[in-house]
């Protein structure tokens, strides 16, 4: 069908060349209200199926790895069961967003 646009769709992610942009929209709406204080940066590695959340935060504690843990649920949520959704979490004491991955989208830096 000429003309129609296929949105993304977990069930069926390999014909749609927007997948990494709602990838990204879904990882906005699991962070809402969520973000751990101390956080510099927050992040998504996409890989096809393969989603990687990736947290840079000053400290981590107790408050924060119950935050990401519903981040990274709230995600897989959004984005169904044929996704593997996995987390890394860098302590460090500033952002660092150069990435040698180029699958990497950041969708928050602190405002230091």
């Amino acid at each position: 069908m000429e003309g129609l646009t296929v949105f993304p769709s977990p069930e069926d992610i390999s014909s749609t060349p927007e997948w990494n942009n709602y990838v990204v929209a879904q990882t906005v709406q699991a962070c809402l209200g969520l973000i751990p204080s101390g956080t510099h940066a927050l992040g998504v590695s996409i890989d096809g199926p393969a989603v990687n959340l990736i947290l840079q935060i000053r400290e981590w504690c107790e408050e924060a790895a119950a935050d990401w843990a519903d981040i990274v649920e709230q995600l897989q949520d959004l984005l169904g069961p044929e996704v593997a959704v996995s987390s890394t979490v860098e302590t460090r004491d500033a952002p660092r967003l150069g990435s040698p991955d180029p699958n990497t989208r950041w969708v928050y830096r602190v405002n230091d």
